[in-house]
């Protein structure tokens, strides 16, 4: 999450930073996720072990998302070891709604497993798929970027037309990533957009 820059004063003014910032990385990260000269199987197990290359040097690291702290390597390994179990299924979903469901309904459950988990593996095995998220999909940060917007948040996604219509034009996955890392901005300005249009 970024601190709150008082630079940016429209919810575009944020688009245009997370664009210029943060958006390239994002779709480079799921190109790797999504390489099609990869077998589900091995697509699975890259999406559980949250790997990605590390900067300037090879070899990987896990994303900052599963910080070593937050799950085990047996957790992890125990994710995959279940969807690797239903990769008929898997390969079946028609898009990534049915995709994150059959995710949710085999690892869940799983300890140190949580809903950002849950969203990012079904995310990065939908991207192999070539199945992207529709809606916005709410957890932890994002959750508090949807109430910083006075948005609904004890709901699992929201629609993109939810969203304030600066913020638009974003695709439903950048929605997501673009909510929890500026939460503290939007919050920011959607308090003094509710300032100016309360009745005096």
């Amino acid at each position: 999450m970024r601190t709150d820059d008082p630079n940016l004063r429209t919810y575009q003014d944020v688009v245009a930073d997370y664009r210029r910032r943060y958006a390239g990385q994002h779709h480079a990260e799921m190109r790797i996720f999504g390489n099609p000269r990869q077998t589900l199987a091995e697509a699975i197990h890259r999406a559980c072990r949250s790997q990605i290359p590390k900067n300037r040097s090879r070899g990987l690291k896990r994303h900052p998302h599963q910080p070593l702290r937050a799950m085990s390597d047996e957790a992890l390994a125990e994710a995959a070891a279940r969807l690797q179990a239903i990769e008929v299924e898997i390969a079946a979903a028609s898009d990534f709604a049915a995709l994150h469901g059959l995710v949710e309904a085999a690892i869940a459950n799983i300890s140190g497993i949580g809903e950002l988990a849950v969203y990012d593996i079904a995310h990065r095995v939908g991207a192999y798929r070539g199945l992207h998220p529709e809606e916005i999909y709410l957890h932890a940060g994002t959750r508090e970027g949807a109430k910083a917007l006075g948005l609904p948040a004890n709901r699992e996604s929201l629609p993109i037309t939810s969203l304030p219509a600066g913020l638009r034009s974003l695709s439903a996955e950048e929605a997501e990533d673009l909510l929890c890392i500026y939460r503290k901005t939007l919050a920011r300005i959607h308090g003094a957009i509710e300032t100016v249009t309360q009745p005096s």
